[in-house]
């Protein structure tokens, strides 16, 4: 992930139910990191596995 840490960020909006937004959360508080941190990194972990899989 540090590949990434300093590119520029453009900032972006996707709707999510309150549920998964809770989980979201709890899991970037055990990680300690900020929620959407998290989100950032399921993301581009899921890039990655789809590249890998094409």
């Amino acid at each position: 992930m540090k590949r990434f840490k300093d590119l520029p960020k453009k900032p972006t909006s996707v709707a999510l139910d309150e549920t998964t937004i809770q989980e979201l959360k709890g899991m970037a508080e055990i990680q300690g990191i900020p929620c959407q941190v998290l989100i950032r990194v399921f993301i581009l972990d899921g890039l990655e596995r789809l590249k890998k899989a094409s």
